[in-house]
């Protein structure tokens, strides 16, 4: 790969259009690639699902059924509606979106009584390597948690898995890296750590205890991506 200027970061196949918008792009090599990693908030936040770009949800007005409508989340996260304008619903729970969609309707409407509901999910890819017995990629079209996607790769290896916890990585819009350490109820996250992952995540089941996790993720993070994910190194300023 060509070496050019400064790097930051690496993108995981649609990690780019998510995630980089705006951002100049020139493949180099990740040797000596700083990363910004910073520590996620408790993992159990994200226990309800939140819409994603992709998600078909059904819109029904109580009030006026003749504006019933379904619509897909687009690739900026935002939706279309008749009589108002386009905004942004991807990461919200249904119950924000809901509240959402009732108050900008309260400005076109009175009362609409708007009701939202999932009608069809988008395609997950979910990243899961370390320590379970088949790493790789888990595609799903039902939402995933976190025991989900390990569960799918087979589990993981009990003679060598560090016991007590895994991480996930997750890209957030401003290109950062943001882990969360994910506790073990048994074999499996659970509980308040067993999140809903979103596409693109990345659960790593390592094989030992992380003493220090941002240097851990700084040092490894080339490593700890699987190997069927090809990646590309961006320059972004």
């Amino acid at each position: 790969m060509r070496r050019t200027g400064m790097i930051c970061l690496f993108t995981v196949l649609g990690l780019v259009a998510l995630g980089m918008a705006g951002c100049k792009t020139s493949p180099v090599s990740v040797s000596k690639a700083p990363v910004d990693v910073v520590p996620g908030t408790a993992a159990g936040s994200d226990t309800s699902y939140r819409l994603q770009v992709g998600d078909s949800i059904g819109v029904h007005f109580l009030s006026f059924p003749d504006l019933d409508d379904t619509a897909t989340i687009g690739p900026d996260g935002h939706i279309a509606l008749r009589l108002i304008n386009d905004f942004p619903i991807a990461g919200m729970t249904v119950t924000e979106a809901t509240k959402e969609t009732n108050d900008r309707y309260e400005k076109a409407l009175r009362h609409p009584g708007v009701t939202i509901t999932i009608k069809s999910y988008t395609l997950q890819q979910i990243y899961v390597d370390g320590e379970v017995n088949s790493p790789g990629v888990i595609r799903s079209t039902v939402p995933l948690t976190a025991s989900g996607a390990i569960a799918q790769a087979g589990g993981i290896k009990l003679a060598t898995a560090h016991s007590h916890g895994a991480l996930l990585l997750r890209r957030r819009p401003d290109g950062a890296i943001v882990y969360y350490k994910l506790g073990f109820h048994g074999d499996l996250p659970g509980g308040e750590g067993d999140p809903f992952l979103r596409s693109n995540d990345l659960i790593y089941v390592p094989r030992t205890a992380i003493a220090a996790v941002a240097d851990f993720v700084q040092a490894n993070l080339t490593r700890i991506i699987p190997v069927s994910a090809s990646f590309t190194v961006y320059h972004s300023f």
